[in-house]
């Protein structure tokens, strides 16, 4: 496990790049977005397994968080775009990784941006577990805000409410996203909404791409221990099946 850093903008994003016991001269490789306010180090647990088996991870904090540089009160989404396309764009720089073999996997607010990211890099795999959505309305103000902001023309909780593919730009990214995909669901996430999975499943056109996983009865973080060690069996196989 090698710490690294590399430019966003005017801001250091700090990552961890994770390499196999046995490193080939192209490797698969995987990108690890983490959720809101939280952090790479939980993270290395989460995808040694992966590792493992071949893989490439790089997991970085998000501007603002973690060992990166920003100002967490005043970025917008814009600015955590950026953020993952700047570690997209390392990740592909090194030697070692196979550049037509790159999946991207994100968590809650991480899993929106992995969506994102699919539509402006070439993402193999993508596998989001718990993803959030947001209006885009909201993409100009903080993102700190954003939960707080009422939605003018939006009724009751935004993300209980339905969605097609000319509405929202996540939506939009993942029903013309062409690689596999892993959708990782807690049974009894609270907070986000069914409603927010719907419309991301919805949007999946070729069902034979996608691979949908319900953790029964977890929460949205897998507090428990038995459903964080389910979370990580059903991507670790997932990715391993890849390769």
């Amino acid at each position: 496990m090698k710490k690294v850093d590399f430019k966003n903008g005017a801001n250091k994003i700090s990552a961890i790049v994770m390499y196999p016991d046995i490193l080939k001269e192209q490797n698969p490789a995987l990108l690890v977005i983490h959720g809101w306010r939280s952090a790479k180090e939980r993270y290395p647990d989460r995808v040694k397994d992966i590792v493992e088996k071949g893989f490439i991870a790089l997991i970085l904090d998000l501007p603002g968080h973690g060992e990166s540089e920003g100002d967490i009160s005043t970025m917008i989404r814009k600015d955590y775009v950026g953020g993952v396309i700047s570690a997209y764009d390392y990740l592909l720089s090194l030697s070692s990784v196979d550049k037509n073999r790159i999946g991207v996997e994100g968590s809650s607010f991480g899993g929106y941006l992995a969506i994102l990211l699919s539509a402006k890099r070439d993402v193999k795999w993508l596998a989001l577990k718990n993803p959030a959505n947001y209006p885009d309305i909201g993409e100009n103000e903080p993102q700190m805000s954003v939960p707080n902001i009422i939605y003018k023309g939006h009724k009751g909780i935004w993300g209980e409410q339905p969605l097609n593919v000319s509405e929202n730009t996540a939506i939009k990214a993942l029903s013309e996203y062409k690689g596999e995909i892993l959708l990782m669901q807690s049974e009894k996430d609270e907070i986000i909404p069914k409603q927010t999975f719907i419309n991301y499943l919805s949007a999946i056109r070729d069902k034979s791409r996608l691979t949908h996983a319900v953790i029964k009865d977890a929460d949205h973080r897998t507090s428990d221990p038995k459903w964080e060690k389910e979370y990580i069996k059903i991507h670790t196989e997932w990715f391993a099946s890849k390769v």
